[in-house]
């Protein structure tokens, strides 16, 4: 679906696009897409998607560009690819370890992190943070821990090549000045419990969401609520992001919400764009004359 910032929703479909794993959208008209693990760019705002061919068929899990033209995307055993020319040709990068990559953030093109897992035996699980400053050319590890260790890195969101973010296995939120080589707990965890996205604006204003949505306007020294859990409304959120001060989202697989005051109150969307869209019985019999080309 497509949401303006007035909330008015469009549903969009593409013929042989059935579930989306990880998006992102870098202009209104451009953006990409992992679907069944393969990569797909859109260059119209969603309407058409064409299929991204990287040498030996990866299978991916993430994605990230900080640009039009630089972007990454990651899968299994630490395989890591690299666009500079916004996706004809890729470059395999060596990340240096062997592990299933879940998140990859770049703030330019040459500054980014990456989080890799890796499940050892039935009872440990390992997590990997690592770091690049030249594009992904080396990559450092931060730290490479156990998943239920106090250092562990479970989401992370930075706004510079120094200063970022993270919420860590224990739904603490920790906070680094030096690129995530050491970090400080900035909010302890509550009763509330899980918190599971980040996302920033600025050095000074960001969000939190899981159970419920916290704000910051200092930089993390204080978190307040702005959504809480109760036994009225489900008010768990997978994801948050904000285009301006005023206007953000908020989704979970069971409602979206968006505010226009920076969060001060949210309201839900309606789903009535939910009836534009067909069954899957519906789009499997689609003329195949008119379904999107998604190879190239």
């Amino acid at each position: 679906m497509v949401n303006d910032r007035e909330g008015r929703v469009t549903a969009r479909t593409v013929s042989g696009i059935i579930g989306i794993s990880t998006s992102q959208f870098v202009t209104r008209e451009i953006g990409w897409m992992i679907q069944s693990l393969s990569l797909y760019e859109t260059t119209d705002a969603g309407i058409s998607w064409l299929r991204l061919r990287i040498k030996g068929n990866p299978e991916l899990l993430v994605l990230h560009f900080s640009d039009s033209q630089n972007g990454w995307a990651a899968g299994f055993r630490g395989e890591m690819y690299h666009t500079t020319d916004g996706g004809l040709n890729w470059q395999k990068q060596d990340t240096g370890i062997d592990r299933e990559f879940v998140e990859i953030f770049f703030v330019d093109a040459n500054n980014g992190w990456a989080l890799g897992q890796k499940q050892i035996d039935n009872l440990e699980s390992r997590s990997t943070f690592i770091r690049t400053t030249d594009g992904g050319t080396t990559w450092e590890v931060l730290s490479d821990v156990d998943q239920k260790s106090t250092d562990d890195v479970a989401e992370f969101y930075f706004v510079n090549a120094m200063e970022g973010w993270a919420i860590d296995s224990l739904n603490k939120i920790t906070h680094t000045v030096d690129g995530g080589k050491t970090w400080t707990v900035q909010r302890d965890r509550d009763d509330e419990g899980n918190l599971i996205s980040l996302y920033f604006l600025s050095g000074t204003e960001g969000w939190a969401c899981g159970n419920g949505i916290l704000h910051t306007s200092d930089g993390g020294a204080h978190w307040e609520y702005q959504l809480q859990t109760d036994g009225v409304a489900p008010n768990y959120f997978e994801k948050v992001l904000f285009v301006d001060s005023k206007h953000g989202w908020a989704i979970s697989p069971e409602r979206a919400i968006r505010t226009t005051d920076g969060g001060r109150t949210w309201r839900d969307i309606p789903e009535d764009w939910k009836k534009s869209i067909g069954s899957l019985d519906d789009l499997r019999l689609e003329d195949k004359s008119k379904a999107q080309s998604l190879t190239r």
